[in-house]
């Protein structure tokens, strides 16, 4: 499939989950270059734009994220940010429904998840 983004193999193939902390993460990157129409368009349709599936499910009336500050510790205690250490966190709070990551910062979680963790181009080698 030469030519295929990760995003339009997840969109073709409607097998895609992520987190709402995902969903954060990129709004929060691309707020620099997008109007706040635009930006209120990614967030509530980016799963249907890219049939993919966001957890939880109920993230639109979620009042915020739960998260165990213990773990939470634990996973920055294996050398990772803040963030990625809570996007971590939240991935395998879902486990076994989630079995990777799929990430262009794949070296910040190598060895440091049960998860298998691929970089977009590692995913789209495999099929």
């Amino acid at each position: 499939m030469y030519g295929t983004t990760c995003l339009e193999k997840v969109q073709v193939d409607r097998n895609g989950k992520t987190s709402i902390v995902n969903l954060l993460e990129l709004c929060g990157i691309l707020s620099f270059n997008l109007n706040r129409r635009r930006l209120d368009n990614l967030f509530h349709y980016f799963p249907r734009r890219y049939s993919v599936n966001i957890f939880p499910e109920d993230y639109l009336t979620l009042a915020t994220v739960q998260f165990g500050m213990r773990q939470l510790f634990e996973m920055i205690s294996r050398k990772l940010s803040f963030a990625d250490a809570l996007l971590l966190q939240h991935i395998e709070s879902h486990a076994p429904r989630v079995s990777a990551l799929i990430t262009w910062d794949a070296v910040h979680f190598k060895g440091k998840s049960s998860l298998e963790i691929l970089t977009p181009e590692d995913y789209l080698s495999q099929i």
